[in-house]
């Protein structure tokens, strides 16, 4: 669907359920309600909530989310900040990162060194990431089936150090590179350009990015939930 067709569509459909009772809504209300539809739909069908079933349960839901989908291989950086463990490495993600759909690492002298990131085989990760928790830590560390292994690391989320969204792996040995497939924020779906207000910091106009497929399922979604906020505010 284009911009033009979500406005209209959308004010077509508020009118009818609403018997057009309700106060018209304006650009910047229709795209704030589409905006949040759209990113609990990605949300759903990642977690596989409600009827979704997860994006990667069927071919369809698969393709629905291939827009956000994004594969980075990414080197260790230098921040000060204090490590929990003298086998800890640091990387940091891209801030668009929304969900981790996957994720591996691999040791200094795997092979690939001389390689630009973009160049390495993503098969060649032999070290499985599972993410952890830093109250854990301290009871798991040693624990030969739940901590660090030759081919296991424990992946912590830091926060932001250094203008940068951090992660922590602790691993046997020293890591050389991480890889990680995620689903990345989807853009708001902005109907017309703001003057006075944003959208996730964006002016727009922007279009949904997502597949064509789930453009009237969020649509019917925003619908709804304008009509909801309008009884809520009225009764």
């Amino acid at each position: 669907m284009t911009i033009k067709e979500f406005s209209t569509e959308f004010d077509l459909m508020y009118n009818n359920i609403t018997s057009s009772q309700s106060p018209g809504l304006d650009e910047y209300e229709k795209s704030v309600f589409l905006t949040h539809e759209q990113e609990g739909l990605v949300t759903a069908l990642y977690t596989g909530a409600g009827t979704y079933g997860g994006f990667e349960l069927t071919e369809q839901m698969r393709r629905s989310l291939d827009s956000l989908l994004v594969s980075e291989v990414l080197e260790p950086v230098d921040l000060s900040y204090d490590m929990i463990a003298s086998n800890s490495t640091f990387f940091a993600l891209d801030d668009s990162l929304w969900y981790i759909v996957y994720e591996a690492a691999k040791y200094k002298g795997d092979g690939d060194e001389d390689k630009k990131p973009c160049q390495v085989d993503a098969k060649n990760f032999p070290v499985e990431i599972v993410p952890a928790t830093y109250d854990e830590f301290h009871r798991i560390k040693g624990d030969p089936f739940r901590g660090p292994s030759k081919r296991r690391a424990l992946r912590f989320d830091v926060g932001i150090v250094d203008e940068h969204r951090v992660i922590e792996v602790v691993s046997k040995d020293a890591l050389s590179k991480y890889f990680v497939k995620y689903l990345r924020h989807p853009q708001p779906i902005i109907l017309d350009k703001l003057s006075d207000n944003t959208i996730n910091n964006e002016h727009g106009p922007l279009g949904c990015e997502l597949h064509e497929s789930l453009h009237r399922i969020i649509l019917d979604s925003a619908v709804r939930a304008a009509k909801a906020a309008y009884v809520g505010a009225t009764s």
